[in-house]
C-alpha cells in the first residue's frame, strides 16, 4: 500500500516562506524584519543599518513578501488610510502593507516592479509602516527638524517651504549635531518629557534645495505620495560629521523666513505652538492620539521661539548665539 502525502491548504499564504530574517533598531526601537527579497532586505539595511538598540523591549514585526503579478509597472503613490488600530498603505492589488497596531504587527505583498526602486519602496512602505506602528507604540510625531549644539538641542518648525532641512543642514555644516531632517519624534514613555529621537543617518531636501547648495545639483529625485518632490543623501555623503539618534531639546524654534529680515529672535505663543504641533498628531486610535497630544503638552514647557531670518548663515548665527547665552 502506498502512502501519500497530503499538504494542508494555504490559499491565503500565511506560510510563505520568509527565509530572510534580520532584527533593525530604527531611532533605537527593535523592529524585526521578514522578507523573501533580498532587495527588502537592502532597502532596510540602507534605512536603519546603522541604528543601534537603545530601547530595548518587543520588537514589532515587519512581514513583507515578493510575488510576480499581472503588474509589471510601479502603480501611482497613494495617500494611507486608518481606521482603529488597523492602517493600510494600497497602491494596488498587488502592492500593499497593512498594520495591526494593537499587535505592532504589519504585513505586505510587493511586485518586483514596487521594489526596484528602493528609495520609492522604503519611503512608501518600509519606513512608513515601521515609523506608524513605533508612533502609536512609543513615540509622538513632530514635524520639525533637529539640531544639536553642546548636547542641547532645538527643534525647527514650520510650514512648507519655511526651511527646516536646509538650515538643519547648514548647521550641521558648522559642527552642530545632526538629529533629523523634519521628522522628529519625543518618547513618550521617557521619565524626560524633552528627549528627541530622530533619524541622522539620512537627509531629504526638496528639490528647491538645489539652488542653495551645489552638491545636491545632481542628485535624483522622487515623488512622493502627495505629488512634491524629494532628494535623499546620507549623513556621511553630505559631510555632515556629528549625528546622534536622540538629544534633549532646550527649545523650540518656529521658522518665518521671509527674505528681507535681519534675524531676530523673539517668544512665540504656547498656545499656538501646541495647536501647530498638534496637527502631526494622526495615526492610531483616540486614546493614542490622547496620549501623543499629552506628550506635546509636556514637552511645550521649554521655551518656544519664532526666528525670523532670511539667509541660512545669518539664521545659523542666531541660534547659534542663543544656546551659547542659555547652555
Amino acid at each position: 500500500m502506498t502512502e501519500t502525502s497530503i499538504s494542508a491548504p494555504d490559499p491565503l499564504l500565511y506560510d510563505v516562506r520568509l527565509p530572510i530574517q534580520h532584527t533593525f533598531y530604527p531611532m533605537g526601537f527593535p523592529v524585526k524584519l521578514y522578507t523573501n527579497s533580498e532587495q527588502i532586505h537592502q532597502a532596510a539595511l540602507e534605512a536603519w543599518g546603522q541604528d543601534e538598540l537603545t530601547f530595548p523591549g518587543e520588537a514589532i514585526q515587519l512581514r513583507f513578501a515578493v510575488e510576480a503579478g499581472k503588474e509589471t509597472g510601479r502603480p501611482p503613490a497613494r495617500l494611507p488610510r486608518g481606521q482603529g488600530n488597523l492602517y493600510s498603505a494600497i497602491h494596488s492589488a498587488d502592492n500593499y502593507a497593512i498594520a495591526d497596531f494593537s499587535r505592532g504587527f504589519a504585513y505586505g505583498w510587493f511586485t518586483p516592479a514596487m521594489i526596484c526602486d528602493r528609495w520609492y519602496f522604503r519611503y512608501h512602505f518600509l519606513e512608513a509602516l515601521a515609523y506608524a506602528v513605533l508612533s502609536v507604540r512609543y513615540l509622538a510625531p513632530i514635524h520639525a527638524a533637529c539640531v544639536g549644539l553642546r548636547e542641547a538641542g532645538l527643534l525647527l518648525c514650520g510650514p512648507s517651504g519655511a526651511g527646516k532641512t536646509s538650515l538643519a543642514y547648514a548647521c550641521a555644516r558648522r559642527g552642530w549635531e545632526y538629529i533629523s531632517d523634519d521628522g522628529s519624534y519625543l518618547v513618550r514613555k521617557s521619565q524626560d518629557a524633552r528627549l528627541i529621537v530622530g533619524r541622522p543617518h539620512h537627509i531629504r531636501f526638496r528639490e528647491s534645495a538645489r539652488t542653495l547648495f551645489a552638491e545636491l545639483a545632481a542628485r535624483e529625485s522622487c515623488r512622493r505620495a502627495n505629488g512634491k518632490m524629494d532628494i535623499e543623501i546620507s549623513s556621511a555623503e553630505a559631510g555632515i560629521k556629528l549625528v546622534s539618534s536622540q538629544i534633549r531639546a532646550a527649545a523650540v524654534v518656529f521658522l518665518n523666513r521671509d527674505g528681507e529680515s535681519s534675524p531676530r529672535l523673539r517668544p512665540f505663543s504656547k498656545d499656538r505652538a501646541r495647536e501647530l504641533l498638534n496637527q502631526t498628531v494622526c495615526v492610531g486610535d483616540e486614546s493614542v492620539r490622547q496620549a501623543q497630544r499629552d506628550s506635546i503638552d509636556r514637552f511645550l514647557e521649554v521655551p518656544v521661539l519664532q526666528l525670523t531670518y532670511s539667509g541660512l548663515e545669518d539664521g545659523e548665527r542666531s541660534l547659534r548665539s542663543y544656546l551659547e547665552d542659555k547652555v
